[in-house]
């Protein structure tokens, strides 16, 4: 690299990043890896605060691991509460970095449900020269609530949104989307969002479009790319459907099954990959037992 261009890169912003994924791995850990190793090789990165490490190729020195997390002696509670402390710890660990650390970036990055005392500080402390981005995987909260309870009408379960016991309801993943969630983006300068689907959904609830920033999801072309079988011979097997990802009412899985039993194609198989919900299972049980239907449900699997 050329004195002029090394120069050049330490003019570039800092970036403080925040995630309670793993770095490496699977799902949002993968996402969170890709963001910090490209922040890392852009000479961009201060540091990231996780909780593991699972790839090696960003070094150690730019990793702030938090090892001490008291949410574990709740880890046999429900996803639903769980998940929450653990994002709600990092949260406060990472507030604290931030108040203690303000020359070492000038942009923090974090991630919805797990970024509303670190933006809080953001916001008291560094108003008017740091940049704060809230990261959200999917639909504007209010959007995706209207949504989701259609669906779950549409199969005839109950959410349960109001169940939370009383000690429990300041964890409550659908209290936190919400109400934490929606004071989140108000406090954020911008929000990330992966597809069009998501930013539109902000802008039909009145976010203001010039603070959304949309960024697609990638690929590793060396991973997942089309065979040339120009001039392979043909082979016998059937026609193969796949599904990637958790088995939810989120993810509709039960119009692909409605879908795929009326098609009725001949010689052909629909292969279900990920973890299946419980509240699912009545739903998956009789495709999975239907005698005309070739439907193969495989648990989640890492690539």
């Amino acid at each position: 690299m050329s004195s002029s261009s090394s120069s050049s890169s330490s003019q570039l912003p800092r970036v403080l990043y925040s995630t309670a994924s793993h770095l490496g791995g699977t799902g949002l850990s993968n996402v969170a890896y890709h963001a910090v190793h490209a922040l890392y090789q852009q000479q961009q990165l201060s540091k990231a605060l996780i909780y593991r490490n699972r790839q090696k190729t960003v070094p150690k020195s730019y990793l702030q691991r938090i090892r001490f997390q008291p949410a574990k002696v709740f880890s046999g509670l429900s996803s639903r509460y769980y998940y929450s402390m653990k994002r709600e710890w990092l949260d406060w660990r990472t507030a604290a970095y931030l108040q203690k650390h303000g020359n070492d970036f000038e942009i923090f990055h974090g991630w919805t449900h797990e970024s509303l005392h670190s933006l809080r500080v953001m916001q008291q402390q560094y108003s008017t020269d740091k940049i704060s981005i809230v990261d959200r995987g999917y639909a504007h909260p209010l959007y995706s609530k209207r949504i989701l309870d259609e669906e779950y009408a549409n199969y005839g379960l109950s959410r349960q949104l109001d169940q939370a016991p009383r000690w429990l309801k300041r964890f409550d993943h659908w209290r936190r989307e919400t109400e934490d969630a929606l004071e989140e983006f108000e406090r954020a300068n911008y929000v990330f969002v992966p597809s069009d689907f998501c930013y539109q959904s902000f802008v039909q609830e009145g976010y203001p479009a010039e603070k959304l920033v949309m960024i697609p999801r990638g690929f590793d072309p060396s991973q997942f790319y089309r065979h040339d079988v120009t001039n392979q011979a043909p082979v016998q097997h059937p026609f193969r459907a796949i599904f990637l990802g958790l088995l939810t009412v989120r993810k509709g899985l039960k119009y692909l099954l409605e879908a795929w039993q009326a098609l009725a194609l001949p010689q052909a198989e629909l292969l279900l990959v990920g973890t299946l919900h419980e509240e699912l299972q009545p739903l998956l049980q009789p495709y999975l037992n239907h005698s005309s239907l070739t439907i193969r449900h495989i648990d989640f699997t890492p690539n």
